[in-house]
């Protein structure tokens, strides 16, 4: 499990929200936030994809189709827009993945995901 501090958290969405082409999307219950996904476009050789640099369904209401719906209201949104794609980056054998394969996403195997750690 993660451990985001408020302010940590709060620095990473904003850097999302600054960054060129961002889009975010809230699902809500009332006035109460149900989840919201937030990433931003960018430019291919021959296209534009779009990033999806952060996704979070608050856990009361997982398994009720509000993570399908905020993926559908996205990738209509991004229809409207002629971006062609979009990828992510997920934990490896998690429930996260599991709910993208069932909304049709895969495991792109042209691509290697490489980290280096900086002292």
């Amino acid at each position: 499990r993660e451990k985001w501090t408020k302010e940590r958290a709060l620095a990473h969405l904003r850097d999302g929200l600054e960054a060129p082409g961002a889009l975010g999307l809230v699902a809500r219950d009332g006035a109460r936030v149900a989840g919201f996904v937030l990433g931003y476009r960018k430019m291919r050789d021959l296209s534009v994809s779009f990033y999806v640099q952060e996704m979070c369904v608050l856990e009361a209401y997982r398994g009720q189709g509000v993570g399908r719906q905020i993926v559908a209201a996205l990738e209509a949104k991004l229809a409207e827009q002629s971006i062609s794609s979009l990828y992510l980056l997920t934990a490896r054998n998690s429930a996260a993945e599991a709910f993208y394969e069932k909304l049709g996403f895969y495991n792109n195997e042209g691509v290697v995901v490489m980290t280096k750690r900086l002292s």
